[in-house]
């Protein structure tokens, strides 16, 4: 016979907690790229390996970035998997001030945003909306 183990680190509250939490994920993504399909002039900041991830769950391959600005200057001109946005350097874009920028390396946001704050983009999105 089956022994009945239960296990006491997953409660039922605290799964629904995670289905909550992983759909509130999921509609802020999806909020922010349909923003980012309305927007032009619109460019990623941070070319993190994460975000190929970040791109299945937003079910998008951020076709409607410009490019992903990076500062790594190897990454210039390279591309990350399932993502059409080629990695740029911040010196070429021309009008910075005219420009939405996504934080797309999220696990870096407040270095980004302090980065961000002299750049001084037009808008500044966090996919997340969580610091």
């Amino acid at each position: 016979s089956k022994a009945n183990i239960s296990n006491p680190s997953q409660t039922k509250p605290e799964i629904e907690v995670i289905h909550k939490n992983f759909h509130e994920f999921k509609m802020s993504l999806e909020s922010t790229k349909n923003y980012c399909e309305q927007a032009e002039n619109v460019y990623g900041f941070g070319a993190a390996q994460m975000l190929p991830l970040v791109a299945h769950h937003m079910d998008s391959n951020l076709n409607f970035l410009d490019g992903i600005i990076d500062d790594n200057p190897d990454r210039i001109g390279t591309f990350l998997p399932a993502v059409s946005a080629e990695i740029v350097s911040s010196d070429t874009i021309e009008f910075i001030e005219d420009t939405t920028i996504l934080i797309t390396a999220l696990d870096s946001t407040r270095p980004i945003l302090k980065r961000l704050l002299d750049l001084s983009p037009r808008r500044i999105l966090n996919p997340l909306n969580i610091f």
